[in-house]
Order: structure tokens, then C-alpha cells, then sequence
């Protein structure tokens, strides 16, 4: 009874994971869109104005540079996840049907309730 019941939680569990990476790269795209419509690489959906010209071929060689910094958002963090037994990690995933284990959940800003992380490890490599 109690293996059923550990059973569905890491079930849930994988499920929960799933959904976060879904948003995750869900927000991950939304972002790299908006960053791209705030240099004027694109033009936003439903808006009017368009993206600068570009100038026509000069005879001069004109150097032509575009930034953009994320400097102002870094934040730093130091987690330490440590995994005792490796050499026993293939078998005990084998044993509990995983292909992979997983650090607790950690936040990177505890302002930023989309700085929460975990760390996988799979010994055969595989996709996480």
C-alpha cells in the first residue's frame, strides 16, 4: 500500500515537473519575443507602426553594431547538490522506473516567482 502510494506521488510529482517545463519554455519564448520587439526586430501582433528602414548600400563601409544587456537583470545564487552512492544511481532509477533524479527546488531571486529551479541528473545521458 504504502509502494502504491509512493508510486502515484513521484507519478504526480512528474507530472507537476512537466506542466513547470511547459511554462518555463513557455515564458522563455514569450520573453525572447518581447526582447526582439523592443530592438525592433519584429513588429508586434496587432501593431501599426513598423520596423525601421534599413539604409541602402553606401560606397563607404559603414560598421553597423546592435546590443542588448541583460546585465541589469543578473542575479546570482550558489546551490550545492551533491549525489552520494553514483555508482548505485543507474540501479536504484532502474528499480523506481526513472531515468533521471532531481535536486530540491531552489529560487535564484526570492523576488521573482519565475527564478524557481532543480537540477537533473541522468547517468545514461539521456533527455531530460
Amino acid at each position: 500500500e504504502a509502494a502504491k502510494e509512493r508510486q502515484r506521488l513521484r507519478t504526480e510529482l512528474q507530472n507537476v515537473r512537466n506542466v513547470s517545463e511547459q511554462w518555463r519554455s513557455a515564458a522563455a519564448a514569450v520573453n525572447a519575443y518581447t526582447c526582439k520587439i523592443d530592438s525592433d526586430r519584429v513588429v508586434a501582433a496587432g501593431s501599426e507602426s513598423t520596423p525601421p528602414l534599413k539604409s541602402s548600400p553606401q560606397t563607404n563601409k559603414l560598421l553597423l553594431k546592435s546590443s542588448v544587456s541583460f546585465v541589469e537583470k543578473l542575479q546570482e545564487t550558489e546551490f550545492f547538490w551533491e549525489i552520494k552512492g553514483l555508482s548505485w544511481l543507474p540501479s536504484a532509477l532502474e528499480h523506481e522506473r526513472w531515468t533521471s533524479t532531481y535536486s530540491a527546488t531552489f529560487m535564484v531571486d526570492e523576488d521573482d516567482d519565475d527564478s524557481t529551479y532543480c537540477l537533473a541528473f541522468s547517468p545514461h545521458g539521456k533527455q531530460l
